[in-house]
């Protein structure tokens, strides 16, 4: 791969995602948490191994207690409810 085509000795890399803030809005939450669902789910197809969802209402300065909780869900309904994680190839549309 990589490291070995640069000299360097291959180690297992730990792929870490995150929400972005760059397309969210301060005037439609809501629509941010779909925006956020999305990324997440390019996320896990893309195999990344931790995932940081940002809470939908934190383009507006800080965010609530529910909003958290929908953020630390959105990835474990979307891997374990969804069965993204056991699916050879999610965006292929194939369950299983």
């Amino acid at each position: 791969g990589v490291q070995s085509a640069c000299g360097l000795t291959p180690v297992p890399a730990v792929i870490h995602g995150f929400t972005t803030a760059v397309n969210k809005s301060v005037l439609d939450p809501h629509t941010n948490l779909l925006r956020a669902t999305g990324e997440t789910f390019a996320g896990l197809c893309a195999g990344a191994e931790i995932l940081t969802v940002v809470p939908h209402d934190a383009p507006a300065g800080s965010s609530s207690e529910v909003s958290r909780r929908l953020a630390r869900n959105v990835p474990i309904i979307l891997a374990e409810e969804c069965g993204l994680r056991d699916v050879a190839a999610p965006a292929g549309g194939a369950r299983y």
